[in-house]
């Protein structure tokens, strides 16, 4: 499980959380980084979802969810539902690793469109099914 803490301004992202369906799939080269501060509120969201094993990522399905700390979940990027989901957008690409044969790394890179609170404590979370 991969915690990430960030002050982004007025946000404050509290965690990023990895919760691996596979043991092979992890999160790598998050921005913001784990405790870091005086992020700008309208920076992106930056995050690696790599394969270990170096098979294909697109096997996989993978969920991005961001929300304030303690209430409900809200979607932001779903591979099994056409990517980046409402109030969300960015980049989505898959790149091989050295040496892997597969594009084995899906590097995401997004924004929430409109609804985030000043001085609020988010959390982002990210699951492979």
């Amino acid at each position: 499980m991969s915690t990430i803490r960030a002050r982004m301004g007025t946000l404050y992202l509290d965690n990023l959380e990895s919760v691996e369906g596979a043991a092979t799939l992890v999160v790598a080269n998050t921005v913001p980084q784990n405790l870091e501060s005086a992020v700008d509120i309208h920076a992106t969201i930056n995050l690696q979802v790599v394969n270990t094993a170096g098979a294909a990522i697109s096997g996989s399905r993978i969920q991005v969810y961001v929300f304030p700390t303690g209430l409900a979940e809200v979607l932001a990027y779903d591979t099994g539902a056409g990517g980046y989901q409402t109030g969300f957008a960015g980049t989505a690409v898959e790149h091989t690793s050295p040496g892997s044969g597969a594009a084995d790394e899906l590097w995401l890179s997004f924004a929430p469109t409109a609804w985030l609170v000043n001085d609020t404590e988010y959390t982002v979370r990210v699951e492979t099914i």
